[in-house]
């Protein structure tokens, strides 16, 4: 019945733009997009970005698949008139995007439907999408006489704050002196929406460490693990169809890319002493090491070239050393309590799906044990939630069964998108081995891997 409810939200959630947005576009601050589309729900009522990578997957999920290709075309068409995707469709986030999830919503509609002809008919919009980020948002990190290209989050244009949170952009560079300090603010503050993680300790740089508020914000001075790993994603899939589609020079510019990626990720992001991928701080030309729940993403994405059981017990070391299992709500963002959304308590859906899903792609016996056990969780949460109050939201409580997240500029929203397609996602691929009512399975207390080499 859960299940069935949430395929039955999709109808709540589906707008289509009058034509008169395309032909009067002055009149409106709507982007038009020609084919339904699924919003998030509460106040978020157009199309988004990297929300729509798990509403697709959710739509999948339930063989809508018309339907999520008319979602997938609308994305196409907004690279093609815009030359990327934005953050969403509104005129003010035109200029800067969201966590790049075009090319995987393509994988996961190209793997169930084997749509060859649309993949070729539609891989030079999925070529200029990751051009963009290529362009735009690459950085050089100089490491032991070594120069590596990676990427980061950087928004400066249009100038001036948010056009949808003014007065909370003017009150927060209030305490900058000069034009130019302002400029880096607003920045900071319009990448961390790009990012996707607005706001979070995350993007804070004090003296070096992640401590402040939304002063000390320095987004685009950060190198972010997850958005480098999604990028080498997405080169290797580039690289992967032009060469089914016997275009050798592209596949061969994007086999380079995500080769070199690879290196700049294992090189600069992956700390070994810790076990885990990590945030670069380009201000003091150090590792961030502080547990954030997008340290990792690159099990999901497949960046590494460890041996799968020697990561599967540094992972866990890792996860032990937080205790990530005393969370009944889901993984939490941080261990930070700052007040931002994206930080403690709250626990995303999106990273729930990064995590989770990056164990069970990792593929060891206890890997995959550890996915069923967070997947169980996060959807005996949900679950809770749901009975409860009969509505999905947009984020939960960590510390607590069926507790809703809070924190940030705005109030708890539910419909949600992304929640109902990632549930939908777990209910489809663990089904009956989740435990809706009553989750007690025990997080394994795994030797850590220094006992194991003691034990030889």
């Amino acid at each position: 019945m859960f299940a069935k409810d949430l395929h039955l939200l999709w109808k709540m959630l589906a707008r289509k733009m009058s034509e008169d947005v395309k032909i009067n576009s002055n009149r409106y601050s709507l982007i038009y997009v020609p084919n339904g589309f699924i919003i998030p729900g509460g106040r978020f009522t157009e199309l988004y970005y990297w929300d729509t990578y798990w509403i697709v997957n959710g739509l999948l999920t339930c063989d809508m698949v018309e339907t999520a290709k008319g979602v997938l075309k609308n994305m196409l068409y907004l690279v093609e008139t815009l030359g990327h995707v934005p953050n969403g469709t509104r005129v003010y986030y035109e200029k800067r995007s969201q966590p790049p999830m075009l090319t995987m919503m393509m994988e996961s509609y190209f793997n169930l439907t084997n749509d060859l002809e649309f993949l070729k008919e539609n891989i030079e919009l999925l070529d200029k999408e990751i051009n963009f980020w290529v362009h735009n948002r690459s950085a050089e990190v100089l490491k032991n006489g070594v120069f590596y290209k990676v990427y980061r989050y950087v928004a400066y244009d249009p100038p001036g704050p948010r056009p949808e949170a003014y007065k909370e952009d003017i009150l927060s560079s209030k305490l900058e002196n000069t034009e130019s300090q302002r400029r880096e603010r607003y920045c900071a503050v319009k990448s961390a929406a790009e990012a996707g993680w607005d706001f979070s300790s995350r993007w804070f740089i004090f003296q070096g460490q992640n401590r402040g508020n939304l002063s000390n914000i320095e987004t685009h001075n950060i190198i972010p693990i997850d958005l480098n790993a999604l990028l080498h994603k997405n080169f290797l899939l580039l690289s992967k169809w032009y060469n089914i589609l016997g275009n050798t020079r592209k596949y061969r510019h994007y086999k380079v890319l995500a080769d070199e990626l690879l290196l700049a990720i294992e090189e600069l992001l992956w700390n070994e002493e810790e076990g885990i991928w990590l945030d670069y701080d380009i201000m003091n030309n150090i590792q961030r090491n502080f547990y954030y729940v997008s340290n990792f993403v690159p099990l999901w994405t497949g960046s590494y070239t460890f041996d799968k059981q020697y990561l599967t017990y540094r992972v866990i070391d890792y996860m032990n050393k937080f205790r990530l299992d005393k969370y009944v709500g889901g993984a939490p963002c941080s261990i930070e309590f700052s007040g931002e959304q994206w930080d403690f308590p709250n626990a995303w859906p999106p990273s729930q799906a990064f995590l989770i899903q990056g164990l069970d792609r990792l593929g060891t016996l206890e890997a995959k044990d550890l996915a069923l056990h967070f997947a169980d969780i996060w959807v005996h949460s949900n679950y809770r939630t749901y009975k409860q109050v009969g509505v999905m939201f947009e984020k939960y409580d960590s510390t607590r069964i069926g507790g809703t997240g809070d924190g940030g500029e705005y109030g708890i929203q539910q419909g949600f998108g992304w929640t109902n397609g990632i549930i939908l996602e777990f209910l489809h691929q663990w089904g009956s081995e989740l435990r809706a009512y009553n989750t007690k399975r025990r997080f394994k207390e795994w030797i850590p891997l220094s006992e194991k080499n003691a034990q030889g």
